[in-house]
């Protein structure tokens, strides 16, 4: 491939190993695909090409036996036209999550208006990102009977006013619903409620209808309208560390309150700057918390942390917890966790680790450390040790974890 203007793409459908050998860049064109397997997954075959505008010979792709085509296009940026996808036979499809998540020049769903998505149970994230989409009555007759869960599938559309064409969607058999339409700020409850005919047309069950109803109010909310009480706070102690001053740490409170859409209490378990340093004196005292804020200053002063509803219990042992996030006190910024994705981590040699290693606290941390990551590994951050400040290693000059309740 000495020519970068005219690409010949090999495509393994087995391994995938499209995008592991070379990284596209704009001007790349692809001018012949070549399988050397039958396709059964194109997750991550696109991801974050964020030169990526052409997808013409695409068309030519026989994807009928492919199932998982979750992250395929994510962070294609550019990528404005699906229309070489409109003829794609994707019957037997189950994962569509974050397919187009963060495609921001798309804006026309035309093409996919005759998918058969009948099979799939994960819509997750599909659409997420997509800023400048309004219409969405391309999918108005998708068959999504089958969908299980629909987390932030149009969630930060921020062109997106009208959910209506969306009322004949059967989705009994979905039970996750919350941010599917987080911080879209066009919409209105009135859309909301126009939307909720779709419980009302298609079930019986009047629970499930009140869970739908509670839900999506909850995802067309922005969780910075939640009041928070200083009171609550102030009273437990997280303001005597760390933290100097309530307005520092107001915007993590006010997730933690939306998530559990309840007054919380704030407890402090553990201060290493009192305890010391060792991991195993972590893990001895906080690893039966049942939610916890962990806090920690670095020696540049730096604060960042993380939030989980997970114990810390457990021999290396990943844990998924879909309510987790980490954040930068300093930015004012909140990174949810990729839905599905580890969220932390259990390791007895280590401290806490919010996982991709977003954070990972080393034994006997105050000499030795910690470390972050590259973005968008396993949470939503958007640049490279963005938690801080852009450098990879630490040193920890305190850290606290607190454990919290709910009334």
């Amino acid at each position: 491939m000495n020519n970068r203007n005219n690409l010949e793409l090999f495509i393994n459908g087995i391994n995938n190993t499209l995008v592991g050998n070379y990284e596209l860049k704009e001007g790349d064109n692809i001018i012949s695909i070549k399988l050397k397997n039958k396709l059964i997954n194109l997750s991550y075959m696109f991801y974050r090409c964020e030169s990526l505008r052409n997808i013409n010979d695409l068309k030519y792709l026989d994807v009928k036996e492919v199932k998982d085509f979750s992250y395929m296009f994510f962070g294609c940026s550019l990528l404005s036209d699906l229309t070489p996808l409109k003829n794609w036979v994707v019957s037997n499809a189950n994962n569509f999550q974050s397919m187009f998540s963060g495609c921001s020049s798309l804006f026309d769903l035309k093409p996919l208006q005759y998918w058969e998505v009948s099979k799939v149970k994960n819509f997750n994230s599909m659409f997420s990102g997509c800023t400048l989409i309004s219409d969405i009555k391309p999918l108005s007759n998708w068959n999504v009977s089958s969908g299980e869960s629909f987390y932030h599938m149009f969630s930060y559309c921020s062109s997106l006013s009208d959910i209506e064409p969306l009322k004949n969607w059967s989705i009994y058999n979905s039970e996750h619903f919350d941010t599917m339409f987080f911080e879209c700020p066009s919409l209105s409850n009135k859309n909301f409620l126009s939307y909720n005919s779709v419980l009302n047309n298609n079930n019986n069950n009047n629970n499930n209808n009140n869970y739908f109803e509670g839900n999506f109010y909850k995802s067309l909310n922005n969780y910075n309208n939640y009041s928070v009480n200083e009171k609550l706070v102030s009273k437990n102690g997280l303001l005597n560390g760390i933290i100097n001053n309530f307005e520092e740490i107001e915007f993590v409170i006010r997730k933690i309150q939306y998530i559990l859409n309840k007054k919380i209490f704030f407890n402090l378990e553990y201060k290493a700057s009192n305890i010391g340093d060792r991991a195993e004196t972590f893990h001895l005292i906080c690893d039966n918390l049942t939610m916890s804020l962990v806090i920690i200053e670095t020696d540049k002063n730096i604060k960042f942390g993380g939030f989980t509803t997970k114990t810390w219990k457990g021999n290396n042992l990943k844990k998924i917890d879909n309510d987790a996030f980490v954040f930068n006190l300093g930015t004012n910024s909140i990174f949810d966790v990729i839905k599905y994705e580890p969220a932390i981590g259990c390791y007895p040699k280590f401290g806490p680790v919010f996982f991709g290693c977003q954070i990972r606290i080393y034994d006997n941390f105050f000499t030795k450390g910690g470390t972050t990551c590259h973005k968008g590994l396993n949470y939503k951050t958007t640049k490279d040790y963005e938690l801080n400040n852009g450098e990879q290693k630490f040193l920890v000059k305190d850290m606290e974890i607190y454990s919290i309740s709910t009334t």
